[in-house]
């Protein structure tokens, strides 16, 4: 049992290590109706054309903790898109972009198009980040 134990703790130091990289990421809405792929780049997303809209920064990540599977994670609060205008959205899921602009992941909605508007409830984005790979972009 040695083994797994040290390799957690191991790992659970690399995700550290990687906190303040992802802290240079930020969130993007899209609202074309467009499937994530691992070849995609920023400009395969369309983000909403509405002066309530802008990027969000990955400032708020947990500590490294062990997510229910045992593997080390961090999570970043929940991150909420507000519509006030009255000018309908719709939006497909959400993708991450570094500091240069270079898309880094995406993540399509379970049930896109997802519409928000004035009065509906906010868009909100959770993030889990572990150095597994999950399955999808």
């Amino acid at each position: 049992m040695p083994g797994p134990v040290l390799g957690t703790y191991f790992l659970k130091g690399n995700l550290a290590m990687i906190v303040p990289l992802l802290e240079t990421l930020e969130v993007r809405l899209f609202t074309n109706d467009h499937e994530p792929t691992k070849d995609d780049d920023a400009t395969d997303y369309t983000e909403p054309d509405a002066p309530w809209y802008s990027p969000i920064p990955l400032l708020a990540w947990s500590s490294v903790v062990l997510d229910d599977q045992g593997i080390p994670a961090v999570y970043h609060n929940p991150l909420s898109f507000d519509n006030p205008t009255g000018s309908p959205v719709d939006v497909y899921g959400y993708f991450v972009v570094d500091s240069n602009g270079a898309f880094c992941w995406a993540e399509r909605d379970a049930a896109p198009p997802v519409s928000f508007d004035v009065g509906t409830e906010p868009y909100v984005v959770s993030i889990r980040y572990t150095l597994k790979q999950d399955v999808g972009v």
